[in-house]
């Protein structure tokens, strides 16, 4: 009689065991290029991301034809904008979803990791609201961003730390 019960509660033991299976989020990348589509309020672009180090990147606009050439620098905390040999630190409408796509990249506390076909489902919060990655396995290969002030589509993406 207690094999006969045991047997059961083997089993129900080992099935719960392979449901708590932990994901975590691939590392953060330490340089790549992508070409992203962006949407949020106030824009609509595309432009090159090139990501030097974690939190230093560059972004330069290369759709509508009146803003190409426009590049986004961010060294750490400061941000500036060059345009045709002009530079300032003017408050853009894209600067804000830039800074919080960096933001969402670097963050890796209290995050909600989850897989669906084949990609991860990153969730988590920054300073301006919360943000969700989607990303293959590879640490470079993000898919897309939803952010507070918009969305990021990866059109490609390619890794240059080698």
């Amino acid at each position: 009689m207690k094999k006969i019960l045991a047997l059961p509660v083997i089993l129900l033991l080992l099935l719960t065991a392979c449901g708590d299976r932990i994901i975590e989020p691939p590392p953060i990348p330490q340089s790549f290029r992508a070409t992203l589509a962006v949407t949020g309020a106030d824009c609509a672009l595309q432009c090159q991301w090139e990501q030097l180090r974690p939190n230093h990147a560059v972004f330069r606009i290369t759709e509508p034809e009146a803003l190409a050439g426009l590049s986004l620098i961010f060294d750490g905390r400061d941000c500036r904008a060059e345009f045709k040999g002009l530079e300032t630190d003017a408050n853009l409408p894209a600067k804000a979803l830039f800074r919080e796509l960096l933001e969402a990249i670097d963050t890796r506390e209290h995050l909600s990791v989850s897989e669906r076909n084949g990609v991860l489902e990153i969730s988590g919060n920054i300073s301006t609201g919360t943000f969700t990655i989607r990303q293959g396995a590879a640490e470079w290969d993000y898919r897309s961003f939803a952010l507070p002030h918009g969305t990021v589509e990866v059109l490609s993406v390619n890794d240059i730390s080698s």
